[in-house]
């Protein structure tokens, strides 16, 4: 009983610092404590940075989450990437226009895209990536992209999925 209530302590803690609704973590707390112990781990995976640049991992996570079509997980991105410093602009053009990111960064936009969307041609992408980069960042942001995706499914799965509608999203003031 106290592990549940640690648990739903840092749950609430986090939903009141991000104003992200986190009723499906609540749920998991409540079905099993331990469940939800473990999941932290998983976040704790979903936010490894060793390698990778900063801007190039969150570009990777909103490339990624934007092909869950997911709006509370895409802000919730967006506002992480603004509060960790990364330009307002490359993060406007993430979402709106990637297009217009610099050439490196659209390299990363259009690589996390074409493995979150499992697109044959990757293999040219990933090898430009590994050039540029090295083969460290290349495998943090393969699972960065594959770890953001994985909110999404979990909230589709509890039946949270109006939380995953599209929104207009906030880029700070």
């Amino acid at each position: 009983m106290i592990f549940k209530k640690i648990i739903k302590r840092s749950i609430n803690s986090f939903e009141k610092k991000t104003g992200y609704d986190t009723s499906y973590m609540r749920e998991m707390a409540d079905v099993s404590p331990l469940l939800a112990f473990q999941f932290s781990k998983f976040i704790k995976l979903n936010n490894y940075r060793r390698e990778t640049p900063r801007d190039e991992m969150f570009i990777a996570k909103i490339a990624a989450m934007k092909t869950e079509d997911c709006g509370t997980c895409l802000q919730l991105n967006i506002n992480f990437a603004l509060w960790e410093g990364m330009n307002k602009q490359y993060v406007v053009d993430a979402v709106q226009k990637p297009e217009n990111l610099p050439k490196n960064l659209k390299l990363i936009y259009d690589f996390s895209h074409k493995v979150a969307t499992n697109s044959e041609d990757i293999e040219k992408l990933s090898e430009k990536v590994e050039s540029l980069y090295g083969r460290d960042v290349l495998v943090e942001l393969s699972v960065a992209i594959a770890t953001t995706r994985v909110y999404p499914a979990i909230k589709r799965g509890l039946g949270y999925a109006k939380s995953c509608s599209l929104i207009d999203f906030e880029f700070g003031k």
